[in-house]
């Protein structure tokens, strides 16, 4: 008898552990809808043809948008900045795709580049030769910044 009182109260939990993951479930999808495509203009971003940071990406073929589409989602987050003057950070610049998109889309602003391979410098950007991995490297990347720094987009060594 003492089992099956055990059973039955076993299962009353299962079911209202199930009702309730099903509850929050529901409202969750709810949250999600309403802040990604009811209050927000992320779908309109990510459907928009109009989307300067695609058509400017496109231009210049560069992975961030062909491949990673982060043009479907940086917009909502640094189109604030495209007519500020300050400076963006960019680590990983390898072909140089992305930082003529970055030059296009924030024609204010000068580019701090970081790179493995590569090392130049332009009237608006300068990319500066180093390994992320060593401190050094980055104590004096970190001293040659004298502007004010709105956002660093992180795409070089994709190790943990």
């Amino acid at each position: 008898m003492e089992i099956n009182n055990i059973y039955n109260i076993y299962n009353i939990m299962k079911n209202i552990f199930l009702y309730l993951y099903i509850f929050i479930s529901i409202i969750i999808l709810f949250i999600v809808y309403y802040i990604f495509v009811i209050n927000n203009n992320i779908y309109e971003l990510m459907t928009n043809d109009e989307n300067k940071m695609t058509i400017i990406g496109n231009k210049y073929n560069t992975d961030k948008v062909t491949h990673h589409n982060y043009d479907k989602i940086f917009p909502l987050f640094i189109q604030q900045f495209y007519d500020k003057d300050g400076a963006i950070i960019e680590i990983g610049v390898e072909n140089k795709y992305s930082l003529n998109m970055y030059l296009d889309l924030f024609p204010n602003m000068f580019i701090y580049a970081y790179d493995i391979n590569l090392e130049d410098k332009g009237d608006r950007y300068l990319i500066y030769k180093g390994d992320q991995s060593k401190i050094e490297d980055l104590n004096n990347f970190a001293s040659i910044i004298n502007k004010k720094i709105y956002f660093i987009n992180d795409d070089g060594s994709h190790l943990p």
